[in-house]
Parts: C-alpha cells; sequence; structure tokens
C-alpha cells in the first residue's frame, strides 16, 4: 500500500526469509484515460484531414520519423546489479548499495559508480558526494569525483524520508596508473567547510567520515 509523503510501496513482512514480488500495470483510470486520449487524437485528425490533407501527411510523416528515432536511441531500463552496503551518514542519509561499471580497468578507463543512497532526515542543506580512489596501503588519493548528487538534479536540500536516490559518478583512472589494487571510499560533506558528515554506524564504514565500497583492480597498461 502507498506509505508517506511520497507515496512508496509498503507492506509488513514477518521475521524470516522471503521472496518479495512486485508488479505493476495500469490502473482502470489510467486505462481510461489512455483511450480517451486516443480517440480525442483521431478525431483531431479525421477533422484536419477533411480541411488540409497536405497537413496530415506532414504530420503523420513528421510522427513516423519521431518514432524511428526513438527506436533507434531506445535506452535499456534492466536494473543494475546492486551490491549492498550499509552506513548511516550523520542523521540525514544511510548508503545502502553501490553498482560499479567494472571492477577491473586499465590506466585511463573511466570508473561509473552507482550509490544508492536512503533519506533519513529532511536538510536545508545542499551536501556535496565524494567518490575516492585510493592506493593500498598508503591511501594516497589517486583519482576523485566530487559534487551534488544525480549532477545537482536531486540535491540533498530536496531529499524527503524514506526516498531512494541513485546517485552517477565517475572516476578516469590517471593513464600512468600502476597495476594493482586501489581502495573505493564515499561520502558526504558540506561546503565550503569541506567538513565530512560522521559515519554513526554501519558494517561498511572506512574511518569515521566514509564509506569502504571495496576495491577495484587495475590491469595492464592503458588504452
Amino acid at each position: 500500500m502507498p506509505a508517506g509523503k511520497l507515496g512508496l510501496a509498503a507492506i509488513t513482512v514477518p521475521a524470516g526469509r522471503h521472496k518479495i514480488d512486485f508488479e505493476y500495470e495500469a490502473t482502470a483510470f489510467v486505462r481510461l484515460g489512455g483511450g480517451l486520449s486516443v480517440l480525442a487524437l483521431l478525431a483531431f485528425v479525421v477533422r484536419l484531414a477533411r480541411r488540409s490533407p497536405k497537413t496530415v501527411i506532414s504530420l503523420v510523416t513528421a510522427g513516423l520519423a519521431l518514432v524511428l528515432v526513438v527506436a533507434m536511441h531506445r535506452r535499456g531500463f534492466e536494473a543494475p546489479s546492486i551490491s549492498p552496503r550499509d552506513a548511516k551518514l550523520g542523521e540525514e542519509a544511510r548508503l545502502v548499495g553501490l553498482s560499479l561499471n567494472n571492477a577491473r580497468l586499465r590506466p585511463g578507463e573511466t570508473l561509473r559508480v552507482k550509490l544508492v543512497w536512503l533519506a533519513l532526515k529532511p536538510t536545508r542543506e545542499d551536501l556535496k558526494v565524494f567518490v575516492h580512489l585510493l592506493s593500498i596501503p598508503a591511501g594516497r588519493l589517486v583519482g576523485q569525483h566530487d559534487g551534488d548528487p544525480v549532477a545537482g538534479y536531486t540535491p540533498t536540500s530536496r531529499w524527503y524520508p524514506g526516498e531512494i536516490v541513485l546517485d552517477e559518478h565517475d572516476i578516469t583512472t590517471p593513464k600512468d596508473l600502476s597495476p594493482g589494487k586501489y581502495r573505493l571510499i564515499a561520502g558526504l560533506y558540506r561546503f565550503p567547510t569541506l567538513d565530512r558528515l560522521k559515519v554513526s554506524e554501519g558494517l561498511d564504514s572506512f574511518g569515521d567520515d566514509a564509506v569502504d565500497l571495496g576495491q577495484v583492480e587495475v590491469i595492464g597498461i592503458g588504452p
């Protein structure tokens, strides 16, 4: 059933192991609205055809061209493979998962990191996200991406408690980066003070102000 201000799907799950399947389908009102829209469009085309056949031909041609362009640039919406993470940052958010485009890459290639945030508490601050790549064991910074969540389209000042935010960051590794394993960390900080939110609880903390995202391996030479 819908719950909270966002109308998120919510169910009560008893203790134990369960398999949960969600299925989304159009309601009767949505189907009715779609049918009425199609009928209205057909009526408009028929009326326009009686007055100006050439205009209808032009519109149909443009419509077919648009459909072709959309089909050629169709995006995939398959759910990414998410690795669970557990770390609470301040009182504002919790990092609950991440996805990497490739855990093994060559120097000069781009590592794409998708973070899954759970908003916990409203805030008026626009916090910044940092994703850093560190050498092992020295902890030297070799790559990074700092910025607003979702490239600024979903700032933390607009997060609602219970909202899931999918946040993507790209780190282009140096072309002269030495082969080996490197550690990936992430977190939130205030700007311009650069004060990081403390990791108050969770299983995946890296110190007291960052989250351990695991390791990636740099192999061979660059492209």
